[in-house]
């Protein structure tokens, strides 16, 4: 089924046959969980005991990015947002790409190509080439 409702320690979940029940979570399974299901608009798996229903997890429904034979890595989206509280670092071979809380963004390598078929704008208090 899918959660509808969370409040406090009990969840409403609407189940395939259209019925509102009443579950709660099972032992191990993170109130977290839920709120990325109820934004994501996820499935859960949902069992009854003697006294409830419990909420044992959510389902996978479609693939999750991941390394495949070959080593790489693929994902495409419309949109890709990476978040780090401290710093986010991109690596490859010797070229690295970091970007800090501060605001402080460095890129280092060997050799820096770049192809632009319009302007390049320098917005900077101060500018330092060696």
């Amino acid at each position: 089924g899918f959660v509808e409702l969370a409040a406090a320690s009990t969840y409403s979940v609407r189940l395939l046959d259209g019925e509102l029940v009443q579950a709660e979570l099972a032992p191990g399974v993170e109130a977290s969980l839920i709120q990325d299901v109820l934004q994501r608009r996820a499935m859960v798996l949902v069992s009854p005991t003697q006294d409830s229903l419990l909420i044992l997890g959510a389902l996978q429904t479609r693939m999750t990015p991941g390394v495949n034979a070959e080593g790489d890595l693929e994902v495409r989206a419309r949109r890709v947002n990476v978040q780090a509280d401290e710093e986010v670092r991109l690596r490859s071979g010797q070229s690295e790409l970091q970007l800090e809380q501060r605001g402080r963004m460095r890129l280092n390598g060997e050799r820096l190509y770049m192809r632009v078929h319009a302007n390049v704008r320098v917005y900077s208090a101060k500018v330092e080439l060696p």
